[in-house]
């Protein structure tokens, strides 16, 4: 089997569909990866996670952001405009508070299309707006951040999937996980757990709770069935 933490999570899950082996493994296990990069990126630009069709209030950490502006001005060609992008966008990762649109200022420097759709994505003052730019993108950054997200390949999956995130996540939405699981093929899905014993895929910095007590038993479950599937 497979078994990922984080974003390796989400790359094993699309390892684990990819054509060679997926009929060889015999499961994949997740804990804490992400469903779709572009949703991702909406949501620590506008500090939101969707959940039920609903909008919530979500905080990235610091890391998070700095890294997915990375990874979306990484899908574009080198030029001095992306060089210049990074360097706008600096003070809208660098800060707490939700972004509040594009400066106009900045947006003029940029004539590049993708530079400036991926500018005004990671600075968008609401979903919809982030949700509009992302749609603006070319194919070929649009394909990139395609090719690494579980939703794209998660209807070749013919293993069992084992999905684990933690509900208080501030590095990847909870949300992910849900839209992973809703993305399986029927049958496919052998356990998912959501819990607070974890922020990310660590233990929080408070140790175990007496509230967290039941969820060492959801633990325990994930982990008891994984292994036995090692020992079949």
């Amino acid at each position: 089997g497979i078994a990922g933490f984080s974003a390796g999570a989400s790359v094993a899950l699309v390892a684990a569909a990819d054509p060679l082996i997926v009929r060889s493994l015999a499961f994949v296990s997740s804990f804490g990866g992400y469903a779709d990069a572009g949703t991702l990126l909406i949501d620590v630009a506008t500090r939101t996670q969707e959940i039920d069709g609903r909008t919530r209030p979500w905080a990235a950490e610091p890391y998070v952001r700095r890294d997915i502006a990375a990874l979306l001005i990484g899908t574009i060609e080198p030029s001095a405009e992306r060089d210049l992008l990074a360097g706008l966008l600096t003070p809208t990762i660098a800060s707490d508070d939700p972004p509040r649109g594009p400066d106009p200022a900045g947006l003029a420097r940029l004539a590049t299309a993708d530079v400036r759709v991926a500018y005004e994505l990671l600075s968008a003052a609401s979903r919809q707006d982030a949700q509009a730019a992302l749609a603006r993108l070319s194919d070929d950054v649009r394909d990139s951040l395609a090719a690494v997200s579980p939703v794209t390949v998660a209807h070749d999956l013919v293993t069992r999937v084992f999905l684990m995130h933690g509900e208080s996540d501030r590095s990847i939405p909870v949300s992910h996980v849900h839209l992973v699981a809703d993305a399986l093929p029927a049958g496919v899905l052998a356990r998912l757990t959501v819990f607070d014993l974890f922020q990310h895929v660590q233990p929080g910095k408070d140790g175990i709770t007496v509230e967290q007590i039941p969820d060492l038993w959801q633990l325990y479950l994930y982990l008891h069935d994984l292994v036995a599937l090692t020992t079949e």
